[in-house]
């Protein structure tokens, strides 16, 4: 916590994040704990990992790695942009401008606690969040990490 609060503003706002994002992991511990089901072990394994530092000329993730990690992040899938690089994508909807503008801050205070940072458009309604890196050029595992942290903000904002 001690992270995220010294890289966020207002520090407040970020500290019911962090309490706000444990209480959820420890709810689907506890329901990956009693039904035992192993998507869900998978799923949480993927929320809970620490992005690594990654330096031009690591590898891609491979297309087994992909096929691997993306149905773990059903709602998002892989463009691929203007110059060719990959990207993980997903639209958020809302019913207005201050809540997409809210998630983008909760974004912000998990991207710098794990020191990735995704690319963010706001518009009315509407908010499309894309994980690539681009140390590398494309995509890498800490994208799909980044991806699944996403969701589970956003189930926790609703």
């Amino acid at each position: 916590m001690r992270n995220l609060l010294r890289h966020s503003s207002p520090p407040i706002a970020f500290l019911a994040l962090e309490v706000q994002f444990v209480t959820s992991h420890a709810m689907m511990l506890h329901v990956a704990a009693t039904t035992y089901c192993p998507v869900r072990r998978v799923i949480l394994a993927l929320e809970i990992e620490r992005c690594v530092a990654c330096r031009p000329g690591s590898p891609e993730i491979t297309k087994q790695e992909t096929a691997n990690l993306l149905p773990q992040i059903p709602d998002w899938s892989i463009i691929v942009d203007d110059n060719g690089k990959r990207l993980l994508e997903r639209q958020f909807t809302f019913r207005n401008f201050i809540k997409p503008m809210q998630f983008v801050n909760l974004i912000v205070g998990v991207s710098e606690q794990q020191r990735h940072h995704p690319r963010i458009m706001v518009e009315w309604g509407k908010l499309t969040v894309s994980w690539s890196t681009y140390a590398i050029g494309g995509l890498h595992r800490n994208d799909f990490i980044m991806a699944s942290k996403t969701d589970s903000l956003f189930d926790g904002f609703q």
